[in-house]
């Protein structure tokens, strides 16, 4: 830290340690105390310390330990999580940005667990309020103090500066050297030249695996290799393309796009590191390779509470919102065709899908069972109906019929067909002529005859 006052500093601690003080923790302290004040000082806008590590012998005070762990004791102090909390509690739609340190590796940093997690998905999330949900274990004092930490350090960025809206206290003694920061040149990969290809490409490489899955952004293509064993083989193979101590003499864009792309690899590794994740990422990519659908559970049980929404709309024959529901369960869970077939029937009733292209779709579906293919041939038969074939529309009814005899809708659309049948027919002859009619009970001629003898 540059002092204006590094003799009386120093000669402060010679005389703590003269007096009796263990000179680690005279130096410990002192370096808080140094903190706190940096912390202070940020209050003022436009203004961040700048901790300067090559300034010239006698101007510096090499200070003890990280200095990040120097600043998470003099930010609880300073501000307590709960302070945190409430300042930034209601800011959790302003946009964020982490930045990576470019002067040492990530084993070197000095970040605590919770901090170092919280700044690898701060380059996957643009928003506050999704970093504090992808932490772990939730917004608990330890999230808040990373979060604080990290923009204590200008590791992250959050909006506009944290000092605007927390405590401002003027330092007791003005020791702290500030210079005012260009926010333009402290862009992340700031603004590479056109021919700069190690920056272009770094750039490409980034923004198409953004948001991939993580065994893609690993570089695995198979699922044998889907293990702990192979995670760690491709994260190696990976880190040698975009490990940033690669990159310390490129350009400063290639070197901040490097970060990026090894805090992506970072993130990849982490996700896969839980073994329930690992077999479920194993099991998609095997029904990938084979060509079959696939849906974890908790896939599934999304996609089932999707669908009872909408059956509901559908039996208030809201045909529309029952599409577009339909359509979500069909996409959250592709493996249950009915969500299929219903996304098909709704769309048709709703006008979105037309009958004909609903027909065929409905006939190329697979794997159904059978009360429910009775159902879809009924339907086949509405179709067809609506469109005036009837004699498609009563073979899909008879369809149903066979492969459900007590269909309810396909039999009722048979008696209707029957009954307009016998109203139209002539009625059936008797076999009487009227000559038979008139003659009715008369005798005959012989039989008078025989009478009258």
């Amino acid at each position: 830290v540059v002092s204006k006052d590094a003799q009386g500093l120093m000669a402060a601690l010679g005389a703590a340690i003269g007096a009796g003080t263990d000179p680690e923790t005279a130096m410990t302290a002192a370096g808080v105390g140094i903190a706190r004040a940096a912390i202070r000082a940020t209050g003022t806008e436009g203004a961040m310390v700048r901790f300067v590590p090559d300034e010239p012998q006698g101007s510096v005070m090499t200070l003890p330990g990280r200095l990040p762990r120097l600043l998470a004791a003099a930010a609880r102090k300073e501000r307590p999580a709960p302070a945190i909390r409430s300042m930034l509690g209601g800011r959790r739609k302003s946009s964020i940005q982490a930045r990576f340190p470019d002067d040492a590796p990530e084993s070197q940093w000095g970040l605590p667990p919770t901090a170092l997690r919280l700044l690898r998905d701060g380059a996957r999330v643009d928003t506050l309020g999704e970093l504090l949900g992808a932490a772990r274990g939730g917004e608990t004092d330890e999230v808040w103090a990373a979060v604080d930490l990290l923009l204590c350090l200008g590791l992250l960025e959050l909006g506009e500066s944290i000092g605007g809206t927390g405590r401002i206290v003027e330092p007791e003694r003005d020791d702290i050297e500030i210079e005012t920061i260009d926010a333009a040149a402290e862009e992340s990969d700031g603004g590479a030249e056109q021919g700069d290809e190690e920056a272009n490409s770094l750039r490409a490489w980034f923004e198409e695996h953004r948001t991939s899955d993580p065994w893609v952004v690993l570089g695995i293509d198979d699922s044998e290799q889907m293990t702990s064993e192979g995670v760690e083989a491709a994260f190696r193979a990976q880190s040698a393309n975009f490990h940033p101590d690669i990159y310390l003499t490129a350009s400063k864009p290639a070197q901040a796009l490097a970060r990026r792309c090894f805090a992506r690899l970072g993130l990849a590794k982490e996700a896969l590191a839980d073994v329930d994740v690992l077999l479920e990422a194993r099991q998609r990519m095997r029904a990938a390779e084979e060509g079959r659908p696939y849906a974890s559970a908790a896939e599934q049980q999304r996609a089932r509470l999707i669908a009872k929404r909408a059956d509901v709309a559908a039996r208030k024959k809201q045909w529309g919102e029952a599409h577009k529901l339909w359509m979500e369960a069909k996409q959250v869970d592709p493996t249950e065709v009915s969500y299929e077939w219903f996304a098909l029937k709704t769309g048709w009733q709703s006008g979105d899908i037309e009958g004909a292209q609903a027909e065929a779709a409905m006939l190329e579906l697979k794997s159904m069972k059978m009360g429910q293919r009775a159902d879809l041939m009924a339907t086949v038969g509405e179709i067809r109906l609506r469109a005036g074939d009837e004699n498609g529309a009563y073979a899909a009814f008879e369809q149903a019929i066979e492969i459900n005899p007590e269909h309810v809708d396909a039999r009722r659309r048979m008696r209707l067909r029957d009954m307009r049948q016998s109203k139209s027919e002539p009625p059936a002859r008797s076999g009487l002529s009227l000559k038979g009619l008139f003659s009715f009970g008369k005798k005959s001629d012989d039989s008078r005859g025989r009478s009258e003898k």
